[in-house]
């Protein structure tokens, strides 16, 4: 997901849970530009996670960011991701969203 130059845009898609689960949610992007800034939020059951957008050193350089963690319920829901902030030209260029399941102790 490329080109976020206004805070009226953003994505969603329907993820699955065949479990109850904890996922820690991370971010995986990269910017355009050295001095690229900006926030987001990730949203999905009715929980949100606010990040920031670190400056990576081109578009071709990506980055993983660990955003939290969120406790799913089996079932279907909509992920969106949505900008909070623009900081420079474009947010970021978002590669993929990465759902991590959290080990239970």
């Amino acid at each position: 997901i490329d080109s976020w130059t206004n805070l009226d845009g953003g994505v969603e898609w329907k993820v699955r849970v065949a479990a109850p689960t904890r996922f820690t949610i991370a971010a995986n992007y990269s910017t355009a530009a050295k001095d690229a800034h900006g926030a987001f939020a990730v949203t999905v059951a009715g929980q949100q996670l606010d990040a920031r957008v670190t400056a990576t050193p081109g578009a071709a350089t990506f980055r993983t960011d660990a955003l939290g963690e969120v406790d799913l319920p089996a079932g279907e829901f909509q992920l969106a991701v949505k900008p909070l902030e623009l900081g420079g030209v474009s947010l970021m260029r978002l590669r993929q969203l990465e759902f991590l399941p959290v080990p239970k102790i």
